[in-house]
């Protein structure tokens, strides 16, 4: 395992397991695993969280997510034929993270999905300063409009007035801006 440590957001690293099982569906065979301190987050959620679900399980298996349920379903991916109705979103990775093709309010844009994210849409402050909308959006006062892995995350809560990905249209989504130019923002 490697580990860097970082005196703002503590020691985190990566170690491998010789297997890794979720049910019968989801069996990982020499996964590499990232380990991070989630000191704090019991107190923030509610629950305490032994760890965190992601890529590396989500790439190997046909994931669906039932919000109102409380309900997370792996599926193996072979075979696997979409409900009808059901949309899906053209992903495109960098490195580990998926990203979909979009727009928000005329503004051509890559998104990440992120089922961790409490918030709608958090747009990163790069995005935010090449496209000024923090007086269109009327933004609120400035809270705390997250919290992660690196603690509290500060911004603004506002509405923009449309976002497209791929063949889905959110009318009026609620956006946050983060404060800080740090970090992943």
């Amino acid at each position: 395992a490697a580990a860097v440590s970082d005196e703002n957001h503590g020691l985190a690293g990566f170690a491998r397991s010789s297997r890794l099982a979720i049910g019968d569906t989801a069996v990982l065979e020499d996964p590499l695993l990232r380990v991070l301190p989630l000191t704090g987050l019991a107190a923030i959620e509610g629950v305490a969280c032994d760890g965190a679900l992601g890529v590396e399980l989500f790439k190997r298996a046909v994931v669906t997510i039932d919000y109102a349920r409380a309900r997370l379903t792996l599926a193996p991916s072979c075979g696997f034929v979409p409900p009808v109705g059901a949309v899906t979103l053209p992903l495109v990775f960098h490195a580990h993270f998926p990203a979909v093709d979009g727009e928000l309010d005329g503004v051509a844009g890559q998104f990440w999905p992120d089922t961790g994210n409490r918030n709608e849409l958090t747009l990163w402050t790069p995005f935010v300063e090449a496209h000024p909308r923090r007086d269109t959006y009327r933004a609120g006062a400035e809270t705390t409009i997250g919290w992660g892995v690196g603690g509290a995350v500060t911004g603004r809560v506002a509405h923009a007035q449309r976002l497209a990905l791929g063949p889905l249209e959110i009318a009026a989504p609620v956006v946050t801006l983060p404060s800080r130019r740090d970090g992943v923002t």
